[in-house]
Order: C-alpha cells, then sequence, then structure tokens
C-alpha cells in the first residue's frame, strides 16, 4: 500500500512538472510576441521619424533658397520642385491673390496634368473664404470648391497661405486615382 501511494505521488509529481513547463512555454510564448510586435511598432515609428526628418530637412532646404531668390519665377521653381518631393504621389497647384484681391491666379503646378483654371475668384475656395484648410476625401459627396468643378479630382486639400492673418494664396493638393 505504500508503495502504491510512493508512485501515485511519483507520477503526481511527474504531472506538476510537465504542467509547470507547459506554463514556462506558454509564458515564453507570449513574452516573444510581445517582444516581436514591440519591435515591429518600435520599427514603423522609427520610419515615421525617419520621413519626418526628411520632410524638415526638405523644408529647411526650401527656406534657404528662398532666401536667396531674385525672382518670383526662381521662386515659383523652388515651389514646384520641393512640394514634388514632400508630397511624391500628389498633384497639386499654388496660386496667389492679385494684388487687387480680387483674383486668384496660377502661380504653379505640378504632378499629373490636370485642369487647374488660371484664374478664379477667392469666394470659389472654401479654403480662402474660410480661412483655414478645406479637405474634401470624395468629391462625389464632399462640399466641392467652384475652382475645381469642371473637372475635379477624387480628393483634395486646399490650404489657405496665410500672413499677419490676410490670405495670400491657396495651395491645392490633388488626388486623382484610388491609388494614391
Amino acid at each position: 500500500h505504500l508503495e502504491e501511494q510512493a508512485a501515485l505521488l511519483k507520477l503526481s509529481q511527474a504531472q506538476l512538472g510537465e504542467m509547470y513547463a507547459e506554463a514556462i512555454v506558454v509564458r515564453l510564448s507570449a513574452a516573444i510576441l510581445s517582444a516581436q510586435q514591440a519591435s515591429e511598432k518600435l520599427n514603423a515609428s522609427f520610419a515615421v521619424l525617419e520621413q519626418r526628418n526628411r520632410e524638415v530637412t526638405l523644408l529647411a532646404e526650401m527656406g534657404e533658397l528662398f532666401q536667396a531668390c531674385a525672382t518670383t519665377e526662381e521662386a515659383k521653381e523652388i515651389i514646384r520642385h520641393f512640394v514634388h518631393k514632400l508630397f511624391p504621389d500628389k498633384s497639386g497647384a499654388l496660386y496667389v491673390l492679385n494684388a487687387s484681391r480680387n483674383l486668384v491666379e496660377l502661380a504653379t503646378a505640378w504632378g499629373e496634368p490636370a485642369t487647374n483654371p488660371p484664374v478664379f475668384e477667392p469666394e470659389a475656395c472654401w479654403a480662402l473664404r474660410r480661412g483655414r484648410t478645406h479637405l474634401v476625401e470624395d468629391t462625389r459627396s464632399g462640399t466641392v470648391c467652384r475652382h475645381l468643378l469642371q473637372s475635379p479630382p477624387i480628393a483634395y486639400l486646399c490650404v489657405p497661405m496665410m500672413a499677419q492673418g490676410e490670405a495670400l494664396g491657396v495651395l491645392s493638393l490633388f488626388v486623382s486615382s484610388d491609388r494614391s
């Protein structure tokens, strides 16, 4: 009878050992999975940080070149060059208010050929009218600026360029295909 109890005790110890080993494996697997997820998040954060650093470097370089511009044409070329680098998959246009402030004139455009009107009234742009960014994620259901009604892109963003509370113009970025 004592031998039976000793055998049961050994069996129980063996089962406890297996259960303990299984628990360690489960905890170790969870720790490895957690470490992998943390590593993926860190890599994604690092990629975002690298992108932001690239953008800040480009903006600083653009600012330096603006300081050295001698003509409006040079400034337009700098804008076209750097905006294309900052938004490589987007088309866009930069419009500037004329001296009498009654018309907005196309200063420069980039990306896929788009039907950018050469001139429009400031009231035709929601960003200029409201003095804040106007984003339309789907022109089939959003409030579209009148300056884009003739051939609207799939989505767009108009950002008013302001200085000392006064509008100077508008920067427009266009998404003309579903892949952008």
